[in-house]
């Protein structure tokens, strides 16, 4: 029997290691390292109010992991909330109290896979009009083949 050179080809539906209860099949890679996850965004809030930004979505034929997520708030002293979101529900990652103006707020050397549709957030409780916002995160790109 010939070795699978697309996984959506008919080997796939041995399951995902390539076993139907007979004998088995190594398939091919489903998924690798694509690219370097580094996003940075600066935000200025506007109204003295909760801030809630998102960094990025996912996009379709990806998967991202998360390593490190970070933010801070240069003016104001404040809870920071950050946040993994699939479209329905808020899943709380790391949550920093009273964190002090102009440090960041670190959760690192952590794994969170993030398929598509997925987002990362970041909840800024008790901003301040004209507060500068920055909210950061690590890792890698998988693209899915």
């Amino acid at each position: 029997m010939p070795w699978p050179t697309d996984p959506a080809e008919q080997y796939f539906g041995r399951g995902l290691w390539g076993h139907d209860g007979a004998d088995w099949q190594k398939l091919a890679l489903l998924w690798g390292y694509s690219d370097r996850l580094a996003e940075l965004t600066l935000y200025t809030q506007t109204t003295a109010a909760t801030a809630l930004q998102t960094l990025f979505t996912v996009p379709a034929g990806y998967v991202y992991v998360v390593k490190s997520t970070m933010s801070l708030n240069r003016n104001t002293i404040q809870v920071h909330n950050h946040l993994l979101h699939n479209a329905v529900t808020y899943f709380p990652i790391a949550g920093f109290a009273a964190q002090p103006i102009g440090v960041w707020a670190v959760n690192d050397n952590v794994d969170y896979p993030l398929k598509a549709g997925d987002s990362l957030r970041f909840q800024f409780l008790g901003c301040g009009a004209g507060d500068l916002l920055e909210f950061a995160a690590w890792g890698y790109k998988m693209k899915v083949t």
